[in-house]
């Protein structure tokens, strides 16, 4: 019994004619690409965080990135199975990434939703964590030129409390706005994946166009076939000892018409 899905019906959801008619197998791959990278070393850059706020005495922010890493990273495995089912061009796993795209957006929303909540409701704690850790360093100031000439200052804690407080004034608005095109970049990426599982279950898409036997290599023979059975044999290619072709016997006069032929005969006579 077949299980698959009935081919889709009427024009193409979201309005994307002319998108729809081109090869969406591409820039899925790319955007999963893209996705997964970006995902992956997002979730490690939160992993690597929780030692050192265990270290600075802030756990709770070492918590939040336990969170957060999870969140990446189980975004880092959608955009996985994205990019091996659009290679391997599997329909049970194009399905699969078409309702994970719908996850990826809650998680999406979630994870950004948290870390704007996590960086107004701890911002005593990352300030704190961010003057211990700058306090002290070393810097090296490039004023004008090619690295050059260079010196190298310190900075005390006045300095880096400072610098942190204007660090974490911008990054107020920059979470915010990442918030927003995180949103808008997966629901993009989300119709991308249910356009190319549209594709695929369309018989007469370009997908399965060029899936196509017809388009494969050897679809034909390389030679011609000294014998067909799908084709009469003609007196000219019919095989040797093959019985001779006959034809339909020449049409008859109908008793009808012979009759009428005899009288106009008799009348005549």
């Amino acid at each position: 019994m077949d299980t698959r899905p009935p081919p889709p019906q009427g024009a193409p959801r979201f309005g994307f004619n002319r998108v729809y008619r081109t090869n969406l197998r591409p820039v899925v791959i790319a955007v999963g690409l893209f996705s997964a990278l970006w995902s992956l070393l997002s979730g490690i850059g939160f992993f690597r965080s929780i030692n050192t706020d265990k270290q600075e005495g802030v756990p709770k922010l070492a918590t939040f990135a336990i969170v957060l890493g999870t969140v990446y990273m189980v975004g880092f495995l959608i955009e996985t199975i994205g990019v091996i089912s659009a290679v391997s061009q599997r329909l049970a796993l194009v399905r699969i990434y078409a309702y994970l795209t719908l996850v990826a957006i809650v998680l999406t929303t979630g994870g950004g939703i948290f870390e704007v909540v996590v960086h107004f409701t701890s911002k005593s704690d990352i300030l704190k964590e961010c003057t211990d850790l700058t306090n002290g360093s070393r810097i090296a100031v490039y004023p004008f030129g090619f690295f050059g000439p260079s010196s190298h200052e310190i900075i005390d804690a006045e300095d880096a409390a400072a610098w942190c407080k204007d660090a974490y004034d911008r990054n107020s608005w920059q979470d915010i706005v990442s918030l927003l095109v995180s949103i808008f970049l997966a629901v993009c990426f989300s119709m991308l994946a249910w356009g190319y599982y549209r594709q695929v279950l369309d018989p007469t898409s370009v997908v399965n166009f060029a899936r196509a036997p017809s388009h494969r290599f050897n679809a034909y023979p390389m030679h011609s076939q000294p014998y067909n059975a799908s084709v009469p044999n003609l007196g000219y290619n019919a095989p040797y000892g093959a019985p001779q072709q006959t034809y339909a016997p020449a049409p008859r006069r109908t008793p009808d018409l012979a009759r009428r032929g005899q009288a106009w005969v008799r009348y005549r006579a």
